[in-house]
Parts: C-alpha cells; sequence; structure tokens
C-alpha cells in the first residue's frame, strides 16, 4: 500500500494502527487506496484543521459546552459550497492500548457512515465505500457518538443559500425597507 498522503484528498476516515516502523495512521479515502503516515491521529486532525483555518480547541470547547460531553468529541470542518455545509468527523475507539496514553480513537466522516452492526460486545462500522472497520465499543455507545456527530452536523453546518433564497432574502429586505421609508413619510405628512 501506499506511504504517501495524497495532500489534495481529504480521508473519509483515519485510525491508529500499528505498523513494522510503530504507531502510524491509516487513512482510507473514497477513489484512493489507502495511505499510512507516520504521524499520530491528532496530528491529522491537526493537519486538516489548518487547510480550514479551525481552531479545535475552541471548537471543542463550543461542543463541550453545547453538548454537555466531555472528550473524545467529533469535529468538522465546514464547507459552505458543500450541499451539506460540510465534514463531521465522528471518534470511534479503533483499537487496544498497548502503552498507558496510547492513541487509541480514530475518526471516520459522517456521511461515508453507512451502518453499524453490533458483534458480541462490539461492533463493526460499515462505510458506503464497502469498508468495514472493527470498533472496540459497544453498539450504544457508538450510536451515541454517530447522533452526537449528527446533532453537531444540523447545529453547526450550513450550506450556502441557493440562489432562490438569496432572491427571497433580497425581497425581505427590501420590503422592510420599503415599510420603513413608508412609515417615515406618513410621520412627516402629519
Amino acid at each position: 500500500m501506499p506511504s504517501a498522503w495524497p495532500v489534495s484528498k481529504i480521508p473519509i476516515l483515519f485510525r491508529p494502527v500499528y505498523t513494522n516502523t510503530g504507531s502510524s495512521t491509516e487513512l482510507l479515502f473514497t477513489d484512493y487506496l489507502p495511505a499510512y503516515d507516520k504521524r499520530s491521529v491528532d496530528s491529522i486532525r491537526l493537519a486538516l484543521a489548518r487547510e480550514y483555518a479551525v481552531d479545535l480547541k475552541a471548537q471543542a470547547r463550543k461542543i463541550a459546552r453545547d453538548f454537555k460531553r466531555c472528550s473524545p468529541l467529533p469535529f468538522f470542518l465546514p464547507e459552505p459550497a458543500r450541499k451539506d455545509g460540510g465534514r463531521v468527523f465522528v471518534p470511534f475507539k479503533m483499537r487496544r492500548p498497548r502503552i498507558t496514553r496510547d492513541r487509541v480513537y480514530g475518526y471516520a466522516d459522517l456521511t461515508y457512515i453507512d451502518r453499524l452492526e453490533p458483534d458480541q460486545r462490539n461492533c463493526r462500522l460499515h462505510l458506503t465505500t464497502g469498508a468495514v472497520v472493527e470498533l472496540l465499543c459497544s453498539a450504544t455507545t457508538a450510536r451515541a457518538n454517530l447522533a452526537l456527530g449528527n446533532d453537531i452536523a444540523s447545529c453547526y453546518l450550513r450550506s450556502a443559500p441557493a440562489e432562490d433564497d438569496r432572491i427571497i432574502q433580497g425581497a425581505r429586505l427590501l420590503l422592510e425597507r420599503l415599510n420603513r421609508i413608508e412609515s417615515h413619510l406618513q410621520e412627516l405628512g402629519k
């Protein structure tokens, strides 16, 4: 498998894995072979955030405050030009720790999550690309993370208004100003 991350591509899932060189991050894409990056999952998150000029710490504080949740939290990358307004990456426990403070959470793009399938004490994450990822959490925990991701998407992501919406907004603004002009003229006429 390739070892270089195609910079122009945004991964649909990235997770910590152990390789011959130690701890790495596996990146899955929609139309590109999986890639491995020597950086940690946190470094990949920061790289994505830099591309979108997003402050992940401030975003996490806002999500924690608004939804009364604690780490690990989903993060989002706003893209107003997209139909859905951007991307939300949902955290799931994807590996067992081997040492203290080992990274165990990976992130999946909410858009590409097809379904969760319970499997004994754990569950599987099915992506729309056909890939299946083993999760090391209960189906209940995975569903709660998925629900939080959906709530974040509906709360914070807005797509660019369609042309019809902009015309309607312009007409409303024009009507409000005409009403103000009319009320001023009526006051002057008294």
